[in-house]
């Protein structure tokens, strides 16, 4: 008899809390709210840039030309998390979402196309567009050939890691055709993981958005879920305010102090950094293009060995590579080169743009 009672509260309290639960998930879909927190991430991480000094100087030049809304500069993107929001003549950004000038989607007769994927350093932040290296590189190449028509595609996204790079260059860029692919990454490869993350890597992010786990997907379409993800994200910015801290912080003591980040920490570990790298490489080959590696041109601090890893998928792999890094190095000018501690200057696009001026003209197949 005892036992039977038992039985009979425990139901009665799992129905009850069934029924809140329920009430509370009726009434916030009733409410119309929803959150998520990538999406949220992405919001603040606009806020942020709106007053950047350098966007904002953007801004500043071309006033009045395009609507409010193109204040922001990042936007949610299903599958790659996030991209920049396009058309947007303030940064340069064409309705196709690259950063540059339109262009017909299929090659013309003698053209030689050159795709750069990367991040913010090979789009160029902290320059405007005809002070890029990527621009400075096609107008040089154009001069000296008049028999080829060299065009160079800059479809790198600020913030992208290999993870992105791979899926985006896999999944959005097949009509580009280009015959040659750039390969600019490893500065957020190397960062730590931001903390809304939840410990997750870049990949690991990835495949939840593509791979949908079935009892995952129904958890995370809860209201009840997102109300919580929203508590959350309200506790970690108020203790952010409280305590002057942002995500930078510990990456910023790793740097100060020259100690490498522990791999399991970083968007993207190693190991999966060399595997993107390689896949990329052969769907560019798959696709009849060539590859050609950059390394990173800042302190190793900041970058840990991925320099290191990319000229070794060079060596092993047959791979051309263009070593930046060692070119920055010699020259030993980092305070007039980069713009801040990992984006080139308007003198370091230049750099650049020599450096890889110079591997092209010694190139038969091409010049």
């Amino acid at each position: 008899m005892r036992g039977s009672n038992t039985r009979k509260k425990v139901l009665f309290s799992s129905l009850t809390i069934l029924l809140f639960f329920g009430i509370l998930e009726i009434g916030l879909r009733v409410s119309g709210f929803e959150f998520d927190m990538l999406s949220a991430w992405i919001d603040r991480s606009n806020q942020t840039l709106s007053s950047d000094g350098w966007f904002a100087a953007q801004r500043q030049n071309l006033p009045d030309i395009a609507p409010e809304d193109t204040r922001w500069f990042l936007e949610y993107d299903e599958e790659l998390l996030w991209k920049t929001r396009s058309p947007n003549p303030y940064y340069n950004i064409t309705e196709q979402g690259f950063r540059g000038e339109p262009f017909p989607e299929t090659p013309v007769e003698n053209e030689y196309r050159i795709l750069i994927l990367g991040d913010s350093c090979a789009w160029g932040y902290g320059v405007g567009y005809y002070d890029s290296f990527a621009y400075l590189l096609e107008n040089s190449l154009n001069i000296a050939r008049k028999d080829v028509r060299f065009r160079i595609i800059n479809a790198a996204i600020p913030g992208y890691s290999t993870a992105q790079g791979r899926l985006y260059f896999e999944t959005r860029l097949e009509q580009i055709q280009p015959d040659l692919v750039i390969l600019y990454f490893g500065r957020n490869d190397s960062r730590i993981k931001p903390g809304r993350w939840n410990g997750r890597t870049d990949a690991m992010l990835l495949r939840e958005k593509h791979q949908k786990q079935p009892l995952m997907t129904c958890i995370r379409s809860l209201r009840i879920y997102e109300g919580a993800a929203w508590l959350l994200e309200k506790f970690r910015h108020a203790v952010d305010q409280q305590t002057g801290k942002d995500e930078m912080d510990e990456e910023i003591v790793y740097m100060h102090r020259e100690r490498i980040l522990e791999d399991n920490r970083k968007r993207v570990p190693g190991h999966e950094f060399i595997k993107n790298i390689v896949e990329i490489a052969a769907l560019a080959k798959k696709r009849s293009a060539d590859t050609l590696l950059l390394t990173i041109p800042v302190n190793p601090s900041i970058v840990g060995n991925y320099n290191e890893e990319l000229r070794k998928i060079s060596r092993d792999n047959g791979l051309p590579l263009v070593d930046l890094a060692a070119y920055f190095d010699e020259k030993n000018q980092y305070g007039k080169l980069l713009f801040d501690e990992c984006h080139p200057s308007e003198r370091g696009h230049k750099f650049i743009a020599e450096i890889l001026y110079a591997y092209f003209r010694d190139k038969p197949t091409i010049f």
